[in-house]
């Protein structure tokens, strides 16, 4: 009653970008630039979907969408650069469907082709995982440099870091059941391992300032609870998040180059969605999503000489899709 499936194909999409600017000019007076960001792809993705009765089914799935389009935004406003672009790459989606079969109901006997026995879930279990992340970094670097809310060129921005990537880890769980309901805690450990560096969009002659980021790995330790159907599972879980990540800022001029550093290690909570399937009584496959918010605002003022009070470094949060493999332990039937 569970189909694994994969898919492919064209992707197309409609976005927009505003430039605007406000050098200067009298409230309500900004010149604003408005570019379309129109493309055509391709997209890929899987899932897993269970047939709930003859008619209901529930999917799982994720789709990676890929346009690599880009636009020149030199000359949308007064203050735009030679250089300057706005620029659409790949979008990751995580969804969860239900549908429902109109017509050609199943005949008698048909999902008794292949019968299997209800699976056993309850017991110890240990695989590995992996996925994309999507991460949210913030800070600020010199941010003397911001005069008004609305003028951020002259600092180096965290949020803009790119650090989005693939991640693998590995995972240790236990499970209960009580009829239909499974229930468990699960402990899981991931690396990550991207960088990234910014440098100051629009820096004086005299010198370069410039930010780096990483985040090195997450662990998390979850409950979790779900329905069991036949040989697959759909749960829900959530519990207590770790990060851990670096940060380094550096001025340099003519005369002299230095910067600072600091690790940044924050406590959470996690949450998310799954859909298991037991491929045999002792492997089993699992397609999940999970959110992590952290939040901790990390002092960088004083990292470097051009470090100003009020500049900071912050993981916001973390959303990854993985699949995951586990090999369970023989147990006693319950």
């Amino acid at each position: 009653r569970s189909l694994l499936y994969a898919t492919a194909g064209v992707a197309w999409i409609d976005g927009e970008y505003t430039a605007r600017d406000d050098d200067g000019a009298p409230p309500g007076a900004a010149i604003v630039g408005t570019t379309s960001l129109r493309s055509v792809g391709l997209v890929v993705g899987g899932g897993v979907e269970h047939a709930v009765s003859e008619r209901l089914s529930v999917r799982l799935g994720g789709l990676y969408y890929l346009f690599n389009e880009s636009k020149d935004t030199s000359t949308l406003t007064n203050d735009s650069d030679v250089g300057d672009f706005a620029k659409i790459e790949d979008i990751l989606v995580a969804r969860l469907i239900a549908n429902y079969r109109l017509v050609g109901a199943p005949t008698a006997g048909q999902f008794d082709v292949l019968s299997y026995l209800p699976a056993q879930w309850a017991g110890l279990y240990a695989g590995g995982h992996a996925g994309y992340a999507n991460v949210r970094f913030d800070g600020i670097f010199d941010n003397s440099e911001i005069t008004r809310v609305i003028d951020l060129e002259d600092s180096v921005l965290g949020r803009f870091f790119d650090l989005d990537g693939g991640v693998g880890g590995l995972h240790i769980g236990y499970n209960r059941s009580a009829g239909s309901v499974i229930y468990g805690v699960e402990a899981d450990w991931t690396h990550l391992g991207k960088s990234d560096l910014l440098f100051d969009p629009d820096p004086e002659s005299e010198g370069t300032d410039n930010a780096e980021a990483s985040v090195n790995w997450l662990a998390s330790l979850r409950g979790r609870a779900g329905l069991s159907s036949a040989r697959t599972m759909i749960f829900v879980t959530a519990g207590i998040a770790w990060i851990d990540a670096d940060y380094r800022a550096t001025t340099a001029d003519e005369n002299n180059v230095n910067g600072g550093s600091v690790n940044i290690t924050d406590t959470g909570f996690v949450f998310g969605v799954c859909m298991e399937h037991a491929l045999t009584d002792s492997w089993l496959i699992r397609l999940e999503g999970l959110h992590y918010d952290f939040g901790r605002r990390i002092d960088t003022s004083s990292l470097n000489t051009d470090a100003d009070p009020g500049d900071f470094a912050s993981v916001r949060d973390i959303t990854t899709f993985r699949v995951a493999v586990s090999y369970k332990l023989p147990t006693d039937t319950n």
